[in-house]
């Protein structure tokens, strides 16, 4: 149950710290080690920005996305509060938009002509990123 506030509450146990999230969350697999360590690494600056981050494991996560667990393991995704949420290189964008010193790679990612090759490329990563993870022992 969401608050009416609009805050997401991102623990549901007691061993869980509850974020207030001003932007949205971002939902990623808690269980691959390349994305819970960018994560871990990311963390921060993320939540310094107003973004909240959440496993897909977590029991609100299909609700909060409006996506099945399949679709969450695909790629990570972006449940904002103004927007419906997104998914994979669109959910980046969205991401680095309120970041700083991210405008050159967000002019890369936004060009038409280059979208497909970082959608491509999004997806083997993602397809891999188990395989990924067990190669550089992230």
């Amino acid at each position: 149950m969401m608050p009416s506030d609009g805050s997401i509450p991102l623990g549901v146990t007691p061993t869980e710290p509850v974020i207030q999230a001003t932007k949205g969350v971002v939902i990623y697999d808690a269980n691959c080690p390349l994305c819970h360590g960018i994560i871990s690494r990311f963390n921060p600056i993320l939540t310094r920005h107003g973004w909240g981050c959440l496993p897909l494991q977590h029991p609100l996560a299909p609700t909060l996305s409006s996506r099945s667990l399949t679709q969450l393991q695909r790629a990570i995704t972006v449940c904002p509060h103004h927007a419906p949420s997104c998914q994979g290189v669109d959910a980046l964008v969205l991401i680095l938009n309120g970041l700083p010193r991210t405008r050159a790679l967000l002019w890369c990612l936004e060009q038409p002509r280059l979208k497909p090759f970082w959608e491509w490329g999004y997806r083997l990563i993602a397809r891999h990123r188990h395989a990924i993870s067990r190669i550089w022992r992230v």
